[in-house]
Order: structure tokens, then C-alpha cells, then sequence
């Protein structure tokens, strides 16, 4: 059996194969390393990646997604391999349960937890956030505004001064970049980036005076000092204390976009459409993504 090193430098072997010049960034490569492992410890056989009947057999239980990324992990964990037409099997069966997962979300064949969400509104989110801590309210008025994924909980505070001094060496970090009373959040540490680059947006109203006063209370550089992984573990934790169903990260990026989508109420169809258009098109330069990406996954 494989320990996680080993898991880690297959996985850092193949993505370099893949993608020259292009590394995981460490939480995708600790969260997928986790994922091997996990996998692994429930399997009997040392040559195990191998066994694809005993790997559905495991991961039958889990959803159409999740069937598909650990498929994909193995995947990657064979790259190597010279056995090609197991390859070609794999490749064949994530095929196939990206195809179910297109069809369940055409049809609106939902899980239950997924139903649960599906219900929640913006409502439900200004709900947590009184109810909440200070910090991890932060969080979630942060989200309210700019719908990004769990790299808000990494954001650290610098001034502008130091900002314009490193911002040219690109470094892997997310920020609050304050001057004075103005405020910018910079991201270049996030999922897709890079294929959309350093992320900048003004911080302004009523959430820059929240933020302002929240960088009152604080010592040192780091704004709420979570990795993304601690960040959407509490997040789960919180909303399903307070409203009896955990939301994710993206599931509250989705409320804050539909809630969104609502505000659109022109009663000119050709006028509504283009201010849909330009909305998405906001959303998807905000979070760096694709319109079509957004429509796919973010709007019932």
C-alpha cells in the first residue's frame, strides 16, 4: 500500500506530465491526497488501483460527482501506466457519470441535502449572519457581495504602500489592500487563477464600513485565518446549526447569485435579457469563470 508521500508524488508527476509549469496548487493536491488515502484504506488489495469493481463498490455510495472525481484521481494515480485500455475504461465511466450529472441537473433530480439547499435564500444568509460570530459574519457579507469561493477566509491585510511595492512580483496571496479608508480585495491564490490572473475589485458602501470596523478589532496581518479547508468546514458547521442545513461555500455563492438574478425585474424582455447578460458577465469576471459555467452549475 502507498503511504501520502508517495500518493503526493504521483499525483505532482502527473500533473507535471499533463500540464508542464503548471503545479497543484497544495490544497488541491492535499485535498486529492486525502481522497487516494481515504479510498485506499478501504480497499483490500495492494495492487488495488487496478481493481475498478471493487473501487465502484466502494464509492457506490457516494454521489455522481464524487463517483466521478475519485474516478478521476485514479486516473491520475495510473497516468503511468502502460496499460492503456484500463485507462480508456476509466476515462469511459468518468464520461459517463459527468453525462449523469448534466442529465440530473436538467431534469432537477436533486439530492436530498441539495433539495435542503436549493431552498435557502439570501434571507437565510442575513439570518446566519446576525446570529453568528463577528468573524464569520465578515465572511459571509464578504460572499454577499462578491460571490468567490473559500479563499475569502485567506485574505490578509496590507496597505497599499506595500501592496504597489510587491504587486509586481505576483506573489500567491489574497488581499485587503487598505489606503486609508478605501478598500480593494486582490485575489491571486484562487481556484482558476491561472486562467484569469490577479482578481482586484473595490470594496465599497456598506460593506467596506463592516470590514473597516471588523480591522479594528484584530491584531496582525491575517483578516479571519482559515485555510479554505478550515473555512468551508465551518461554514458547514455554522448554517446547519443556525438553519438546519449546511451550505457550502459555492451553495451560498449560488443564493447570492440567484438573489441577484431576482433584483433583475424589467418588464421588457429584450431589456431584462441584457441585464441578465451583463450581471453573469460580472459574476463570472468577479469569481473567474465562465457565463456558461455559471449557467451550468449556479442558477436553477
Amino acid at each position: 500500500m502507498m503511504d501520502s508521500e508517495q500518493v503526493k508524488n504521483t499525483l505532482i508527476a502527473t500533473r507535471e506530465a499533463r500540464s508542464p509549469n503548471n503545479p497543484l496548487k497544495e490544497n488541491t493536491l492535499n485535498n486529492n491526497t486525502k481522497m487516494i488515502m481515504k479510498l485506499q484504506g478501504q480497499m483490500g488489495d495492494p495492487n488495488w488501483l487496478y481493481d475498478i469493481n471493487q473501487i465502484e463498490t466502494v464509492i457506490d455510495k457516494y454521489s455522481t460527482s464524487t463517483k466521478k472525481n475519485y474516478l478521476s484521481l485514479v486516473l491520475q494515480m495510473v497516468h503511468s501506466s502502460d496499460d492503456e485500455e484500463y485507462k480508456k475504461l476509466l476515462i469511459s465511466k468518468i464520461q459517463f457519470h459527468s453525462q449523469v450529472k448534466i442529465n440530473n441537473e436538467k431534469n432537477n433530480i436533486l439530492s436530498a441535502k441539495k433539495q435542503e439547499q436549493k431552498g435557502m435564500t439570501m434571507s437565510d444568509i442575513d439570518k446566519v449572519v446576525s446570529l453568528t460570530d463577528p468573524r464569520e459574519s465578515v465572511i459571509l457579507q464578504i460572499l454577499q457581495v462578491f460571490p468567490i469561493r473559500a479563499e475569502v477566509g485567506t485574505l490578509k491585510l496590507i496597505t497599499k504602500y506595500r501592496y504597489d511595492k510587491i504587486k509586481g512580483t505576483l506573489p500567491k496571496e489574497n488581499y485587503i489592500v487598505r489606503n486609508g479608508k478605501s478598500l480593494m480585495l486582490s485575489r491571486n491564490n484562487y481556484k482558476t487563477a491561472d486562467i484569469y490572473g490577479r482578481k482586484e475589485h473595490r470594496i465599497t458602501g456598506k460593506l467596506k464600513d463592516i470590514i473597516l470596523e471588523y480591522i479594528d478589532t484584530i491584531d496582525g496581518d491575517n483578516l479571519f485565518g482559515y485555510t479554505e479547508q478550515e473555512l468551508s468546514k465551518r461554514l458547514g458547521y455554522i448554517t446547519n446549526k443556525i438553519l438546519g442545513v449546511p451550505l457550502s461555500v459555492n451553495a451560498i455563492a449560488k443564493i447570492t447569485i440567484e438573489h441577484g438574478l431576482k433584483q433583475i425585474k424589467d418588464k421588457d424582455e429584450m431589456v431584462r435579457v441584457n441585464k441578465i447578460k451583463k450581471y453573469l458577465e460580472k459574476v463570472g469576471e468577479i469569481r473567474g469563470t465562465s457565463v456558461q459555467v455559471l449557467f451550468d452549475n449556479y442558477i436553477n
